[in-house]
């Protein structure tokens, strides 16, 4: 009987640790994507400057299925970052031109505020994929 209860227990022991140990990759997967919407959401503001500079102040376009390419550490131990965003251009109720602005920021400079480094837009590609917020 004592064997019994053990084996149960262990049996039982092996099988919550088991099934903790694979759900724990996809909380911290959801905790990647929360946080690539995040950073998302910061950079924003700047994306739209790059289409401010492009097409002038009353461009009337928005950006749809942003997301980040590539992040870097500019200088190790600090909170400087370049980083690489792409968004899908829109105008009106999500109509064309549907073009690619890629956006490189940069928060390395006197303020520690997100400049653009560089930006250009190119025709979407047919296979684009688009990543929706979590």
């Amino acid at each position: 009987m004592k064997k019994w209860v053990s084996f149960l227990l262990i049996f039982f022991a092996f099988s919550f640790s088991t099934k903790a140990a694979t759900e724990m990759p996809k909380a911290n997967e959801l905790q990647k994507e929360i946080l690539h919407d995040l950073a998302i959401r910061e950079m924003y503001p700047s994306m739209s400057q790059a289409l401010d500079k492009q097409f002038g102040p009353n461009h009337q376009l928005g950006l749809q299925c942003q997301k980040i390419l590539e992040i870097k550490k500019v200088d190790p131990g600090s909170f400087y970052f370049e980083v690489t965003m792409e968004g899908m251009t829109y105008k009106g109720a999500h109509n064309p031109p549907n073009d690619i602005l890629t956006v490189i920021m940069s928060n390395y400079n006197d303020t520690g505020k997100w400049v653009i480094k560089e930006y250009s837009i190119k025709e979407r590609p047919a296979n684009y994929v688009c990543r929706n917020p979590v």
